[in-house]
C-alpha cells in the first residue's frame, strides 16, 4: 500500500508529505501559488515555516528549483510576491479563501 507522495522543501531540503508543503509554480512566464497542486508548469515545494521562506529567499534556491535565470526573481518583484503569501503561509487563511491569496508575477 503506497503512502502519500513525498516532496522536498526548497529551503531546508527535508522530504515531507506533499500535503504539508506549498507549491510555487512557473507557467507561461508567470510565477504563482498553486493551491491545489495541479497546475501545469515547473513547481517547487516549501514548508509553511517562516524559517524555510527566509532561507529559500536568501540563498537563491528558487531560481535553481524553478530552472529560471539567476536574479530574474528580484527583478520581477519576488519579495513582494512572498509578502502577499504571508497570511496563507502562516495559516491565517482557510482553504476556501486561499485562491485569492497572492498574485501572479511576470518573469
Amino acid at each position: 500500500m503506497a503512502g502519500e507522495p513525498q516532496r522536498r522543501c526548497v529551503a531546508c531540503r527535508k522530504s515531507s508529505d506533499r500535503s504539508e508543503l506549498l507549491r510555487i509554480v512557473v507557467c507561461d512566464g508567470n510565477l504563482r501559488l498553486d493551491v491545489e497542486g495541479r497546475s501545469p508548469g515547473r513547481g517547487a515545494y516549501i514548508h509553511r515555516r517562516s524559517s524555510c521562506w527566509r532561507n529559500a529567499s536568501d540563498k537563491g534556491r528558487w531560481e535553481h528549483a524553478l530552472r529560471i535565470p539567476k536574479n530574474s526573481l528580484a527583478a520581477a518583484g519576488f519579495a513582494e510576491f512572498l509578502q502577499s503569501l504571508a497570511p496563507y503561509v502562516l495559516g491565517e487563511v482557510d482553504g476556501e479563501a486561499s485562491g485569492k491569496i497572492g498574485r501572479k508575477i511576470r518573469l
